[in-house]
């Protein structure tokens, strides 16, 4: 597992602790146990794990001794109607490497009664160390506190604009937030965006009818559209799109940007229950 954390752009706090891992012939598996009520906050962390899951088994596809960084490309995960998010969840990733700078991780997530919970794939772009440096030079942070991990907390702004749409603003998250995401090239996770939206669309649910503050909000689909890497100490904005396509579910759209750049689109299904 040294030679992994060796080799692989991303380290602590942001990597998840490798002692669990086993590694197959062809595949990865990772078990993790996990004790949230928050079905949001679940989701959230079965996000990150098979991210970085996804980018350990590319990279044990690849023949590289040197330090590799993946970014992603495009992300999908979807729930699978009979599973849950249970104590305990499996994971099971494999890879396809399509050249040295393209390549797609394949992840399916079991609960504890071997039911299929999440399917999950991740497209990659891939740097070696050199060409992730140069590409990345404005990211670099000399010092920067690599072992402290920090709650994603950070203040949201939910304001309603019409019927359609309403405005979330989300607090800069700073660089010691994203240590370990990558090295000392602190770029902003995915799914770091991911964990405020979902708490701001919590709490727009809340401010349209207090009788939903009962109901349970999951996660059906995601999928995430990066255009270019999100920098740290930079105060985001969603100008998000819904509607109800079911009784009980309903779409979300959210392009994220600053007051200057598109940084991608996070596009979600939500089930109410």
């Amino acid at each position: 597992m040294k030679d992994i954390a060796q080799r692989l752009g991303e380290n602590s706090p942001y990597l998840f602790p490798l002692n669990s891992l086993v590694i197959q012939d062809t595949t990865l598996e990772y078990t993790e146990s996990i004790a949230l009520s928050n079905s949001f906050e679940a989701f959230y962390k079965v996000l990150q794990i098979a991210s970085s899951l996804g980018s350990i088994a590319l990279l044990q596809k690849m023949d590289v001794v040197s330090k590799t960084f993946f970014l992603g490309e495009k992300l999908r995960i979807r729930k699978i109607p009979q599973g849950e998010i249970s104590d305990e969840l499996k994971y099971q990733a494999e890879s396809l490497l399509f050249s040295e700078r393209k390549g797609k991780s394949l992840v399916n997530i079991f609960d504890q009664h071997q039911q299929l919970a999440y399917t999950f794939e991740l497209d990659y772009i891939i740097f070696t160390e050199d060409s992730f440096q140069r590409v990345f030079k404005s990211f670099y942070t000399a010092e920067l506190a690599l072992n402290n991990p920090v709650e994603i907390r950070n203040e949201v702004t939910v304001t309603p604009l019409c019927s359609s749409h309403f405005q979330v603003i989300i607090q800069a998250f700073s660089a010691e937030q994203c240590a370990g995401h990558f090295d000392h090239y602190p770029i902003v996770p995915a799914v770091f965006i991911v964990n405020r939206l979902l708490s701001a669309i919590e709490t727009f649910f809340k401010m349209q009818d207090t009788s939903l503050s009962t109901k349970t909000l999951i996660v059906d689909s995601l999928e995430i559209f990066p255009s270019t890497a999100t920098p740290p100490n930079t105060e985001l904005h969603a100008h998000v799109y819904y509607r109800q396509i079911t009784k009980n579910n309903y779409l979300f759209v959210c392009p994220i940007c600053d007051s200057q750049t598109e940084y991608g689109n996070y596009i979600m299904t939500i089930k109410l229950q």
